[in-house]
């Protein structure tokens, strides 16, 4: 089964960063890119381009290549995502690079000398993108997008939300 890869127009900025968080190949179009532009580049990188530009539809082989969104918030757009092609926001959480797209490889502290002395005390597992050398680790922010991506994976399940911790 071939993985779904994505194009994001500017309108769906946010959604293409969560796409990330989720572990999706997620590409993310720079302001002002042409539609043709877009279009051309999703159907010759087999990206399903992501938009809410109703617009795009009309270009030939739009058909093959974009899903145009008719929610108007990142939540809407999220759970439609997940419906109409069977997303999994659990995929592969934290896997790629949030600004780049990236895959993620694994690190040590040794190698970062300007991380937080907590971060580089605690001795958690780091991750750094191997391209812009950003570094992440399961901080308090990677606990609350994980819970949002738990809960939009319930949601689209049909589970309802999920219940808060224990503690």
């Amino acid at each position: 089964m071939m993985e779904m890869r994505f194009l994001c127009d500017e309108m769906l900025h946010g959604l293409g960063r969560w796409l990330r968080a989720a572990g999706y190949d997620s590409r993310i179009a720079g302001m002002g890119t042409a539609d043709a532009d877009l279009l051309r580049q999703a159907l010759s990188e087999g990206r399903l381009l992501l938009s809410r530009d109703r617009k795009l539809l009309e270009y030939r082989g739009a058909g093959r290549a974009v899903l145009w969104l008719e929610a108007n918030d990142l939540e809407g757009c999220a759970m439609e995502l997940c419906h109409r092609v069977k997303l999994n926001w659990l995929y592969r959480p934290f896997s790629r690079c949030l600004q780049c797209n990236t895959p993620l490889r694994s690190t040590s502290a040794a190698v970062w000398p300007d991380l937080p002395d907590t971060v580089r005390a605690s001795g958690m597992v780091l991750w750094c993108c191997p391209v812009c050398r950003k570094v992440y680790w399961e901080g308090s922010h990677v606990t609350r997008m994980r819970t949002r991506l738990q809960e939009w994976q319930s949601r689209c399940r049909g589970e309802g939300p999920v219940p808060e911790p224990a503690g």
